[in-house]
């Protein structure tokens, strides 16, 4: 029997993602069209 585990992304670990890199969190929130724009600018 296989189980199938979710892992639900933290807040927390976007916030410290785009601390240090804007737009990181956001690509880690799986928000491509927000965190890439973010990115290049």
């Amino acid at each position: 029997m296989t189980e199938q585990i979710k892992f639900r992304k933290s807040d927390t670990v976007a916030l410290l993602f785009s601390i240090f890199l804007p737009g990181m969190g956001q690509l880690y929130m799986d928000r491509m069209k927000v965190g890439v724009p973010i990115m290049i600018v």
